[in-house]
């Protein structure tokens, strides 16, 4: 399918930009523009409370989102993207998707401002804060009030870092054979932390994974002819390119070859995870990442949804239910958190 009409329609505004260095006006306003969607959104009727826990690096600021009405039934920890880098509490991908997914799933959801890569901060870092958060949110002393499942989730590098989290605790939980010889090795965990300390109490693992346009691999496997054609018709300003990509890796990791296998965890051992919805954006370089994970999901025994938006780039969920693939991607992940029991 092509690209979405409304967003054809304001392609002009960006053709032939890049994202600005310095402050520009005039760039800023066309992006504003073109950002702008056809209706501005309407929070829901929600408690959002601003909360501080406690992680091995430090506190770990988290933004909690509350129906109004009664004890949540299900709980969801949700990462944010922006290439492991970038992003914050704020953003529509963190604050918009945790308030819709609240409100459209009676759920307390819990979106996590991780401590980003650069400046001295790489992998496991970001991991292991979110980490921290899950497991106060399934069994700190001062956790938010919930009852049932809780499941995991996030979108782009932060569907990464959910996953990365997921492995962290399958591990912690008891792991694998091969995840044993390795920590055996390397004097640590397969997934990148410290070796655990046999003294804390195993983590509860998420009932489900919520995974939005996944980017986990590297390097990133290439579309299929039809989608590449499409892609090329795209500003430069929207593409993912080979050297993007690799600044990505090299900012989060420190560096381009064997990298953990949990840093991307497409290359990790899968087997043991909880089922997954995989939502994937139609135009985007890193559909490929998602549709393979989405395989060797399935090949690790781990039951998957999948669901494509049509016609939409990377990172819709920084886009508003007024466009109706992002409301059926809202529902998608909302769908997948109330079967939840």
């Amino acid at each position: 399918m092509p690209l979405d009409p409304f967003l054809a329609g304001k392609l002009h505004l960006i053709d032939g930009l890049a994202w600005p260095e310095q402050p520009d006006p005039e760039v800023e306003r066309r992006f504003e523009e073109f950002f702008r969607d056809p209706a501005p959104w309407s929070p829901p009727a929600l408690s959002v409370e601003d909360r501080l826990v406690p992680g091995p690096h430090g506190e770990v600021p988290v933004r909690v989102y509350r129906p109004d009405e009664g004890t949540p039934e299900r709980a969801l920890l949700w990462l944010h993207g922006g290439g492991f880098a970038a992003g914050d509490l704020d953003m529509p991908e963190a604050h918009l998707v945790a308030a819709e997914l609240a409100a459209r799933a009676g759920a307390l959801v819990v979106s996590v401002g991780y401590r980003l890569a650069g400046n001295g901060v790489r992998f496991p870092v970001p991991v292991d804060d979110a980490v921290a958060a899950w497991r106060w949110l399934t069994g700190g002393a001062d956790r938010p009030g919930y009852r049932g499942p809780a499941a995991l989730g996030g979108a782009s590098a932060g569907a990464a870092l959910a996953l990365s989290t997921a492995l962290r605790v399958r591990d912690e939980a008891g792991g694998t054979a091969i995840e044993a010889v390795t920590n055996a090795l390397e004097g640590g965990s397969a997934t990148g932390s410290p070796a655990t300390d046999s003294t804390a109490p195993a983590p509860v693992p998420p009932a489900a994974l919520l995974l939005a346009y996944p980017f986990a691999h590297f390097p990133v496997p290439a579309p299929d002819d039809a989608t590449a054609a499409q892609l090329r018709n795209l500003p430069a300003v929207l593409r993912f390119t080979t050297a993007s990509i690799e600044d990505m890796v090299r900012t989060y990791t420190g560096r381009l070859t064997a990298l953990p296998p949990a840093a991307l965890p497409g290359a990790a051992d899968l087997a043991g995870l909880p089922p997954a919805a995989v939502l994937l954006s139609e135009l985007d370089d890193l559909r490929p990442s998602g549709e393979l994970l989405a395989r060797q999901l399935t090949e690790s025994g781990v039951p998957v949804r999948t669901y494509q938006a049509a016609g939409m780039l990377h990172g819709h969920l920084n886009r508003t239910p007024a466009l109706a693939e992002v409301d059926r991607s809202l529902d998608f992940f909302a769908t997948a958190l109330t079967e939840l029991s």
